[in-house]
């Protein structure tokens, strides 16, 4: 255990554990919460910061949602240019299939 946390778990000021977890990387907030093996207040308060703070890595989207996005977008698009050359291209043996005039 880090001697500042130690140092911090020795304080009862509710004002200063608020202050340290709002500070604290998330490595150090997982080193504070297995310390604490109390249900106290100071345990639910570095529970909902932990929380808060994986909660704002998940906000953010992967970095490759957008260029699947746009490389599917392509893909239909040049099937669909595809499927439409097809037509064009086969349309007398099409007509000749299902005997249109």
């Amino acid at each position: 255990m880090s001697p500042e946390i130690n140092k911090l778990l020795n304080t009862t000021d509710t004002k200063v554990h608020k202050d340290w977890l709002a500070n604290a990387s998330l490595s150090q907030i997982e080193e504070y919460l297995r310390e604490l093996t109390t249900d106290s207040l100071y345990l639910h308060m570095g529970l909902a910061e932990r929380e808060r703070r994986y909660f704002d890595l998940l906000r953010k989207p992967q970095w490759t949602i957008t260029p699947t996005f746009w490389i599917v977008v392509a893909s239909v698009v040049i099937s669909l240019l595809a499927l439409s050359l097809s037509l064009i291209v086969g349309w007398s043996e099409i007509r000749a299939f299902f005997h249109l005039p």
